[in-house]
């Protein structure tokens, strides 16, 4: 089983993809890496 500190690592790490997408104007990714981030809150929820 994955460690809650470990899933919140990953989901800032794809929230900081996200918003850098956004930045570089392709908001197709960003969406994609902000759906990535948000499904991580599930997981943690799960784990801790």
């Amino acid at each position: 089983m994955m460690s809650p500190a470990l899933v919140c690592f990953v989901g800032v790490i794809y929230a900081y993809i996200a918003a850098e997408q956004f930045y570089l104007e392709n908001p197709s990714m960003g969406v994609v890496y902000a759906g990535y981030a948000f499904s991580n809150i599930g997981l943690w929820w799960l784990v801790k």
